[in-house]
Parts: C-alpha cells; structure tokens; sequence
C-alpha cells in the first residue's frame, strides 16, 4: 500500500488534509484520528467534567482488556455507556461494569444511529468550565470513545503536566476487527481501489471564524470522515459576522486543543 496525507495551512486560516492511498493487494483499511481533546483548555486537568452525548443506540463490547470487540452489538440503554443524552463523561466511569474495568474507563467503539454513508452528527460534546463546543459530523459506521486511561504523566505545550483521563478521542472508523465479523462492515480495500465503501474522497479543511473559535475539520478518507469542531462559544447567529482566525499557532506542535 502506498499512503499519503497532506498537511496545508492557507493564508485564510484554513487547514485542508488531504489522504491518498491506493495498494497493489486485497488489504485492511481502516483509518482515522486519535486527536486528544480537552475543551475547558490544555492545562485544566482532568476532562470528566466535560459534557459528551453520542448518536448511538450500541457499542460493541471487548472481549477483554486487550480491547478486541466480541462481534455482539449490545445495547447502551441501562449501562454506564448510554450517552445518548448529553452527560458528563465521568458520571459513570467509575462504575461496577466490567467492560469498563477492561479498559479502565471507555475505551469502546459505538455503532452510529445513522450510518448509511451520508454525513451524519455523531456527537457533541461541551466544556464544563469554557463553554467551548464540539460537534462530530461522519458518514463512518462507528465512532471510538477513549478517556485517555493510558496517559502516563509528560510534560506538554508550556511546560503543563498531561496525565491520566486529561483529554478525550472521537475516532471516526470502521468497527475494530471488522475485518474478522461478518455482521461488521467490511474495512476491505481491493487492489487498485482508492475506497473501499466506493465513496469519493475530498479533502479536510479547517475553517476558523473570529472569537467563536469555529474550527471545522472536514475528514473524508477511506471511512470517509467529517468532523465540524465548534471551539468557542457556541453562538451559531454571530458565526456569518466573524473574522477568520490564523490557527497556526494553536495547532503548531500539538494535538491537545484548545
């Protein structure tokens, strides 16, 4: 497989990346992001304050702690990983459940209500302290949750202490071991094919607008994802009156935003 994603920041404050891929054999394909985000800021701690709701009826459980899907899809309602209204994302983190002792937290794919290829909001998520918002926009089948459980203590952007559940991860995707259950939709990639759900490719692009902070990713790879990131105040009738807003700074060397 030969693979390239492209990078641009436009004089406009727009960032585009752009993915192309294309291999010689029948393959897996299966991309996407690991973004960290902390939206009450870089240097506030521990995020499960933060406010997340997700579009899904169903998440796939693991079969253990190494993180593998079991090939059941199981219902979110009555289980510490119903996000279907907004709620704090530590609320139930801590709960008796073992597919959360697996992974110390959430760490678990959730199949999207609405997945039939067409750009759908898959979550949203606030600042408890900021009221920065973000909104997840995807045509993928399935979006991972991860709570940063891993996260060692390091030193980050401006000398801040980055540890444990610090920052979360919206990762667009086909289901983890798609590959090998066959109610999951294939992540297959034939050879010669540029996508293997035949859906065209665009670029992404970051558009940005004054003090809202309306940082737009647009992903469109082989999954074929779409994030719109709102991190300001979420005040949608100012949005057509702001100014573009230079992110080249702010994302210069990091993935923890804002």
């Amino acid at each position: 497989m030969t693979a390239k994603v492209t990078y641009t920041l436009d004089d406009n404050g727009e960032v585009a990346i752009a993915y192309e891929a294309v291999c010689d054999q029948t393959t897996v394909a299966n991309f996407t992001n690991h973004a960290y985000f902390n939206l009450d800021g870089h240097d506030s701690g521990v995020m499960e304050g933060q406010k997340l709701e997700l579009h899904a009826s169903y998440y796939t459980p693991v079969i253990d702690s190494k993180a593998i899907p079991t090939g059941e899809l199981a219902k979110v309602a009555g289980t510490p990983f119903d996000f279907r209204e907004m709620k704090e994302i530590g609320r139930d983190i801590e709960a008796d459940d073992t597919q959360l002792r697996y992974a110390g937290g959430y760490d678990h794919n959730y199949a999207l209500d609405k997945a039939d290829g067409t750009m759908q909001l898959a979550a949203r998520a606030r600042g408890a302290k900021s009221g920065i918002c973000m909104d997840v926009y995807t045509d993928c089948v399935g979006i991972q949750l991860y709570t940063g459980n891993f996260i060692t203590p390091q030193t980050g952007k401006g000398g801040v202490q980055y540890d444990r559940r610090h920052a979360f991860c919206l990762e667009t995707q086909y289901f983890p071991n798609a590959v090998n259950e066959k109610n999951f939709k294939s992540p297959v990639l034939k050879a010669g094919d540029t996508d293997p759900s035949g859906l065209c490719r665009v670029p992404d692009r970051v558009l940005c607008n004054g003090s809202n902070h309306c940082f737009r990713l647009h992903g469109r790879a082989y999954q074929v994802q779409r994030l719109l990131l709102l991190l300001g105040r979420y005040q949608p009738d100012r949005l057509p009156h702001l100014r573009p807003l230079d992110l080249g700074r702010r994302l210069a060397g990091t993935a923890w935003l804002p």
